[in-house]
């Protein structure tokens, strides 16, 4: 299936380089299976809003990557500056620490962004036990190692939403 323009075009102005662009396509193919799992179960949910906030959850990364910024509320910042608040609001939530805060993961898209993202590595689907291993080692995520209870809620999620 064709990538919708306005995506490519929002990817080719925020400069975002194709592993990324690799990365959020695999990322939105877990994400809409599990959309459409739950859908078909009776859930209700937007699945052309997954598949969007999918597609464009690391518009941010690369511009974070040798700053302070958080590319979660970056990304956020630059897609309600586009016009599109409902994707800025799940895009802001699909950082490790997200499932922990108060309103953290308050829809079940923002959940299956949440989710799907756990599960790609670079552009390949691995368990969640081993992107949670590279998150710890490739970012120093000394979280992941001190806060049980930050991997017991990931599990419970997958758990939730029933796994890929």
């Amino acid at each position: 299936m064709p990538i919708p323009k306005f995506i490519t075009t929002l990817w080719d102005k925020y400069q975002v380089p194709e592993n990324i662009r690799k990365h959020s396509i695999v990322v939105t193919k877990v994400a809409i299976k599990i959309a459409q799992k739950l859908k078909n179960q009776g859930l209700a949910m937007d699945p052309d809003l997954v598949y969007t906030a999918s597609m464009l959850h690391d518009i941010a990364k690369a511009r974070c990557l040798h700053n302070d910024k958080k590319h979660t509320k970056e990304g956020a910042r630059i897609l309600k500056q586009e016009g599109y608040p409902k994707i800025a609001k799940i895009v802001a939530k699909h950082g490790l620490d997200a499932i922990l805060e108060k309103n953290g993961l308050d829809s079940i898209e923002a959940k299956i962004v949440y989710y799907a993202d756990k599960r790609v590595n670079h552009d390949q689907i691995v368990s969640l036990s081993e992107r949670l291993r590279y998150i710890k080692d490739r970012y120093n995520h000394q979280q992941l190692e001190k806060n049980s209870v930050l991997v017991s809620k990931i599990y419970e999620l997958e758990g939730e939403l029933g796994g890929y």
